[in-house]
């Protein structure tokens, strides 16, 4: 991770999935980085804060997560489940299209 990546990070809880908001890293540290959070339409738009590694994704884990959702997708046989995985997966494609 390096100053000016584009990455997501945590925001809160939700369902199915968390809510991760894009940030800019401005400074990477061994445990985490400084960044700016860039989504207009989040109320922490702006904002500076220090996020921690482990709820920092950058392009490479989207990407082994959506590699995971379709896998788990491809041997799911409740076909609601298989389609929700299905979406997480193409949800994730496109997260790390955007960074």
């Amino acid at each position: 991770m390096e100053a000016g990546n584009r990455v997501l990070v945590y925001h809160s809880p939700g369902s199915p999935l968390d809510h991760w908001i894009f940030a800019t890293v401005l400074t990477p540290q061994a445990n985490g980085a400084l960044v700016q959070i860039d989504h207009p339409a989040n109320i922490d738009h702006g904002q500076v804060k220090f996020v921690v590694t482990a709820k920092i994704r950058n392009a490479e884990a989207l990407a082994a997560l959506a590699v995971d959702a379709r896998a788990k997708a491809a041997v799911t046989v409740d076909s609601t489940k298989k389609q929700e995985l299905i979406r997480h997966a193409q949800m994730y494609e496109e997260q790390a299209a955007a960074l």
